[in-house]
């Protein structure tokens, strides 16, 4: 894809973890990912009551050193079958693990001035 559609295409990721599924975010650190939620096939049709829960992410968004999926079959009903709710908490979990594993300073100390101008 062009860098123009790769841009844009971070920057609605983005959006997705900032007001889509919060439950993914790493105070400090701008990540950028997608829910997934689907019905488990049945005979006739889908489960009413059982999904594939995920979430696909990297991060840092503007310049990655890693990306991860979760994929949740038939996560816990008492959690959520949602992947905002299921599958985005083990993203960020996942995730804060991995900055401190690389040492990836937060936005403001790796970004500067430049985090606070986008914000």
């Amino acid at each position: 894809i062009t860098p123009e559609s790769a841009e844009k295409l971070t920057e609605m990721m983005i959006g997705v973890i900032e007001r889509g599924a919060p439950a993914a975010r790493v105070e400090g650190y701008t990540l950028a990912g997608k829910t997934g939620t689907a019905q488990i096939p049945v005979e006739g049709g889908y489960s009413e009551d059982e999904t594939i829960a995920s979430f696909v992410g990297f991060g840092p968004a503007e310049d990655p050193a890693f990306v991860i999926l979760v994929k949740l079959d038939r996560p816990d009903p008492k959690i959520s079958q949602w992947a905002s709710y299921s599958a985005a908490p083990t993203f960020a979990r996942v995730a804060k693990r991995l900055l401190d594993y690389y040492h990836i300073p937060p936005d403001e100390l790796r970004l500067g001035g430049l985090a606070a101008a986008s914000e």
